[in-house]
This record gives structure tokens, C-alpha cells and sequence, in this order.
């Protein structure tokens, strides 16, 4: 398996954490849209930190393309989590988590159009059984687990959209800019929309104990800064429909976890989607890359 591949399966797995650690800052009485905020605003700081200590390079970026890093922070980062968090609310976890991972088709058709990747047939069979696979990871076959209406269905929608053009924006940013400047940037202006959105200084004055500010702050180096740098550097090596069907580990990761952490049960239509999702990615990565993409053509 390639270095790209193994990047962004990375990023999958430390991304699939995040409901472990999400479950125990909600216990704990925080909303989703702080926590939200909290982990963009951490990592925006946690990396400007790392950068200025280490190269202090990485913090520049041209002024002309401060326009392209705020759209970024804004449509990837807060709107996502705004849309994805509607999602929740307004359907359940299950249905929310089944119309976020219609991002990769997502990105399929954004990369054949924007990033001259070519759509294959290997591609577009691993693409499927991917989303065949998550549909039975989170229990989409459990009609007691979704609950659809039109707003929560154009709100999962929305966060399967806004998750695609992450590594859209991602593989245009990775033009011009190292993986670390193109993930502090993007997180550092989500971080202010989703500040505009919200109210972070009751984080600091309701006195949580020490186990939230661990809690976050994993959240916002292990899940968001390792995660996200992980899959930048990986889709730097790939094309950005393969990094981003191989992402799809997430949910696979995440309710092995719930079953190895939280007690969650795990049912045998489950375990028939964590195969196919595995298998699926392993075809993915034994599949030849399209000759535009070989050449040097792609973005």
C-alpha cells in the first residue's frame, strides 16, 4: 500500500475517534456547536504555535489567496459542522452519518470536472461499495435509526457537500502551499465564523474539570491537526476521489471503537459492511490511476 493511501487511512482512523471523545465532552454538558468551535479555534492556535517555533514560513501566504483560505475555512469548516450538527438534530446520528458519506460521490464528479481526474470503472465500483458499505456500518438498514424529513435530508446533504469540497479546496490549496499552512488557514477562518455563531466564553466561565479541557484538547490535536495534516499530506499523493472513498474508514473506524470502548453493540449486517468497506479500499488502492492523473495533468 502506498504512503498516500496509508495517510489518509490515518486520518480516517484518528477522524473515527472523535465520537468516542465527542460522547464524553457531551456527558459532560457542552452543546456540539461549542465543541465545535472550541476544536477549530484550539487548532488554529496549537498550530500557529507549532509553525512559529518551528518555521516560521509556513504562516505566510500571498494576499491574493487570503480570499480563497477564507472561503475555505467558510464552506469546509463552518458550514460543514453547522449543516452536519442540523443533520443530527433534525434526523438522527445514523441518517446524518448515511447522508454525510455521500461526499465522495461527491467528490468523483468535483475532481472529473475541476481536477481532470478521470472517473473509472475500478473507481466507480469502489466508490459504491463504500457508500454500500457505510449504509451498514451506521444501521442504515434499521428503519427505527432514520428519520428523514426534508430539512434534515437537505442538511445531511449539505454536510456530504461541504465534506466533498474539503479536499477540493484542499488539492488547489496543496498547489501553492505546504499540507500544515493549508490546514492552519482553513481552520483558523472557520474558526471565526463559527465564533460569530456561537458563545465560547461560557466554555471558560461554567468551571469544567480537567477531563473536558483533556478531552478537547485531543480533540483538537489528535482528531483535527494530526487527522486533517494526515490527509492533506495523503492527498497531496493521490487523487482527491481516491483519498477521499479511502476516508471512508471513518465510519468503520468509529464503531469498532464504540463497540471495543463504549459498549455498543455490534450486529452482524455491521461487521458485513466493515468487509465490504476494507475490501472496497484495498481494490481502490490496486487500481491503476488514470492516465491524466499519470501524466502530470492533475491540479
Amino acid at each position: 500500500m502506498s504512503v498516500g493511501y496509508l495517510l489518509v487511512g490515518l486520518a480516517a482512523a484518528l477522524w473515527g475517534s472523535i465520537g468516542v471523545i465527542g460522547k464524553g465532552l457531551f456527558q459532560q454538558g457542552l452543546d456540539p456547536l461549542t465543541v465545535s468551535t472550541a476544536r477549530a479555534g484550539f487548532t488554529f492556535l496549537a498550530m500557529v504555535a507549532l509553525a512559529a517555533g518551528y518555521n516560521r514560513r509556513l504562516l505566510v501566504v500571498e494576499k491574493r489567496d487570503m480570499g480563497f483560505f477564507v472561503l475555505y475555512g467558510l464552506v469546509s469548516v463552518a458550514v460543514y459542522n453547522f449543516a452536519y450538527l442540523s443533520a443530527i438534530q433534525k434526523t438522527t446520528v445514523a441518517t446524518a452519518v448515511v447522508l454525510l458519506y455521500t461526499a465522495p460521490a461527491f467528490v468523483a464528479v468535483f475532481s472529473y470536472y475541476f481536477l481532470g481526474e478521470a472517473f473509472t470503472g475500478a473507481k466507480a465500483a469502489c466508490l459504491l461499495f463504500t457508500l454500500a458499505g457505510c449504509f451498514l456500518v451506521v444501521k442504515g438498514y434499521d428503519a427505527g435509526a432514520l428519520r428523514l424529513n426534508g430539512p434534515g435530508i437537505a442538511a445531511g446533504l449539505g454536510a456530504g457537500l461541504t465534506y466533498a469540497l474539503f479536499s477540493i479546496f484542499g488539492k488547489k490549496g496543496l498547489a501553492r502551499y505546504h499540507p500544515w499552512t493549508v490546514v492552519l488557514y482553513s481552520q483558523g477562518f472557520g474558526a471565526l465564523f463559527l465564533l460569530a455563531a456561537s458563545r465560547p466564553w461560557r466554555l471558560f466561565a461554567e468551571g469544567h474539570p480537567p477531563e473536558v479541557w483533556i478531552r478537547l484538547g485531543a480533540l483538537a490535536l489528535i482528531c483535527t491537526v494530526a487527522a486533517n495534516s494526515s490527509y492533506i499530506m495523503g492527498l497531496k499523493r493521490l487523487e482527491a476521489s481516491r483519498a477521499s472513498i479511502t476516508a471512508t474508514l471513518e465510519p468503520v473506524v468509529a464503531a469498532v471503537l464504540a463497540y471495543l470502548l463504549l459498549g455498543e453493540t455490534m450486529e452482524g449486517w455491521q461487521v458485513l459492511g466493515i468487509l465490504v468497506v476494507v475490501s472496497a479500499v484495498v481494490m481502490l488502492q490496486r487500481a491503476p490511476s488514470s492516465r491524466r492523473q499519470e501524466a502530470g495533468h492533475n491540479v
